[in-house]
């Protein structure tokens, strides 16, 4: 053989890497939904109909067991933003990244959620879905002399939760509402942000035993179907996304997350033209 490879070797058909990260969620039948929390994040519902969204607010891709879809929306600057104010604001910790993040967390958990009605609007990198604009940037909003670094700390991570579950509600719009999400990705690690996100949602997490290997898994997965070792994903999903533990909302957090979220929604409206106008204005200065 030309290739050096034993002959009978099987070769499997795999996916991409959104495709075999829903699989290794555990995604495997209709409405199940999961959110990867990293430097970007997502929130996705896999659906057996192909559901674009007419107002073309979240995406849609092929999963990896066929004709099923998955629908999705991506905040662009999720776990990286807490890592800009990790490094650029900073805790006063001086430590190990674990130790600073440690420190971060305990910093963010000494003001109440809400964060004394500071806003952070998560637009480092502009932002993808849904509002789909590069001239959006970084925003506190609602920053007085009363807020401190904690506030500071704690609305960077609730406003990803903010952004994350305007995808939700388009998902839910769409008729893809989960009970409850399952999670994924290194951001899951952390015990606040699991609670703020919860909360938000206004649904129980599950979380998975392997919080950063659903893609890999994903794609062995696709192999172990592509054998025949299983008949198909839903059926090999307990083997290979095993779920952990379960996170349930906090009642007093999600009457805050309640309201405050839905103020969220009104800020990129608002800012928008002005979001337009300071991109022109940087271009003006960069051509002089």
């Amino acid at each position: 053989m030309e290739t050096g490879l034993p002959e009978g070797l099987p070769v499997v058909i795999g996916a991409g890497d959104g495709a075999c990260a829903t699989a290794g969620a555990g995604a495997v039948r209709e409405n199940d939904s999961y959110h990867y929390l990293g430097g970007t994040s997502w929130v996705a519902s896999l659906t057996d109909s192909y559901r674009p969204d007419p107002l073309r607010r979240v995406s849609v891709f092929c999963a990896a067991s066929l004709n099923q879809y998955v629908v999705y929306g991506t905040v662009q600057s999720a776990g990286s933003s807490v890592d800009w104010f990790r490094n650029a604001i900073g805790v006063g910790n001086n430590g190990s990244e674990e130790e600073e993040f440690a420190a971060l967390e305990r910093l963010a958990a000494s003001v109440p959620p809400g964060s004394n009605g500071l806003f952070f609007l998560p637009y480092l990198a502009g932002e993808r879905s849904p509002i789909w604009d590069s001239n959006t940037r970084g925003v506190y909003f609602g920053l007085t002399s009363a807020h401190g670094r904690g506030e500071l700390a704690r609305s960077v991570f609730e406003g990803v939760a903010y952004a994350l579950s305007s995808n939700l509600a388009v998902l839910e719009e769409l008729g893809l509402a989960p009970e409850c999400v399952r999670v994924l990705g290194g951001g899951m690690r952390s015990p606040l942000w699991r609670s703020i996100l919860s909360a938000v949602y206004q649904r129980p997490l599950l979380l998975l035993e392997r919080l950063s290997e659903a893609t890999s898994c994903g794609a062995a997965m696709a192999t172990a179907v592509g054998v025949g070792l299983y008949p198909d994903f839903a059926s090999a999903a307990p083997a290979f996304a095993p779920l952990g533990e379960r996170e349930e909302p906090d009642e007093q957090a999600m009457a805050t997350y309640r309201q405050s979220s839905a103020f969220f929604q009104n800020l990129y409206p608002v800012l928008a033209e002005q979001f337009s106008a300071l991109n022109n204005y940087l271009q003006t200065v960069e051509r002089d």
